[in-house]
């Protein structure tokens, strides 16, 4: 069905309607041309589908038919279901209006539903504009030592990809890595579980190298760790990697070194080296949670294998381990369930 223009009567009503946002609301030009255009549309479909003028009294009486016919022809003349929702607010407002200022409510028009709305990945920050950003963060700092601390904050968020509260929960005790074991639940979550193992192993003083070497496998094991969680442990705990070294290390060595441990495969060092080390250019293509966030994001028929997501991330590089974070967020949003933070 083709639109016409609106009758005189629901032009006049539309315009009463346009003031009232300048006037009271303070809405912007660029808003009341939007709404103009979206609201303008909508009544020419109405008089077109109804086959006469769109008059107040049959403004009151728009049925869900009616509002579903119209969002049928917007989305059928090529408009984007985003686009599609902004209109439709924009046609709310004004049978609010109606509703408030005229005294026509029409229950069908609130009672509507928009489009559902596909979850979009943040948009990314130029590097000049990062540099920018950072700079003048701490150029508005009143002490040296809040500049150097904002700085360090915008550019953990910047190019590791972390949240404001994951970036602000970082203690000066995390770098470098202490003299202890940490449990961390999945996903890095340490939860009720991760923490009533680190309870148990405290009781049995194994939290430090010197006391998980002197623990007994059933003791550890009683406590809750795996086989293969006790072995990482003890060739941690006997020295068996420099963790200092690792922050010199380039990329592929720092898995390498990792994966070298008894229990730490290519995914946990992977992952590690994005989260525990900061780096930029790494990825998880093994992960689960980033495996269903690149099938949803690109409409894909499954999800992709490991080695053909590690082909897609190479397009990302060198900010691969900010994609990662990117599609953790996706997955995040889309399933209500956390990947990796």
């Amino acid at each position: 069905m083709t639109g016409v223009a609106p009758s005189e009567g629901a032009a006049q009503l539309m315009q009463d309607w346009l003031a009232q946002l300048g006037a009271v609301r303070g809405a912007s030009q660029k808003t009341l041309v939007a709404y103009r255009r979206d609201v303008a549309g909508y009544l020419g479909f109405l008089a077109g589908h109804w086959g006469g003028p769109a008059g107040a009294a049959r403004l009151a009486a728009v049925s869900t038919e009616d509002l579903r016919a119209w969002m049928a022809q917007e989305r059928g003349r090529g408009l984007s279901a985003r686009s599609l929702a902004r209109a439709l607010s924009a046609v709310k407002s004004f049978h609010v209006w109606l509703a408030e200022a005229r005294g026509l409510p029409a229950p069908a028009v609130s009672a509507t539903r928009g489009p559902r709305l596909k979850a979009r990945l943040p948009r990314p920050v130029a590097p000049e504009a990062a540099m920018a950003l950072i700079a003048a963060v701490g150029a508005q700092a009143s002490e040296p030592w809040i500049a150097a601390r904002d700085a360090a904050v915008v550019t953990l968020l910047y190019g590791c990809g972390l949240r404001i509260s994951e970036a602000l929960s970082l203690r000066q005790r995390d770098a470098p890595l202490g003299e202890m074991l940490r449990i961390r639940g999945k996903g890095g979550r340490g939860g009720a579980a991760a923490s009533a193992i680190w309870g148990r192993l405290e009781a049995i003083g194994a939290t430090a190298p010197a006391g998980l070497l002197a623990a007994g496998d059933a003791a550890l094991r009683t406590a809750g760790l795996s086989r293969q969680k006790i072995a990482c442990g003890r060739a941690i705990a006997e020295g068996g990697l420099d963790f200092a070294a690792l922050r010199a290390m380039p990329d592929a060595e720092v898995v390498a070194a990792l994966t070298r441990l008894p229990g730490v495969g290519v995914w946990t060092a992977e992952v590690y080296a994005m989260v525990s080390l900061g780096r930029a250019d790494v990825f998880a293509p093994g992960d689960l949670a980033l495996q269903e966030a690149a099938m949803r994001l690109f409409e894909l028929p499954a999800r992709p294998r490991e080695r053909e997501l590690r082909e897609m991330a190479e397009a990302w590089s060198p900010w691969r381990a900010v994609a990662a974070r990117l599609l953790w967020a996706y997955y995040r949003v889309g399933t209500g369930r956390e990947g990796v933070r």
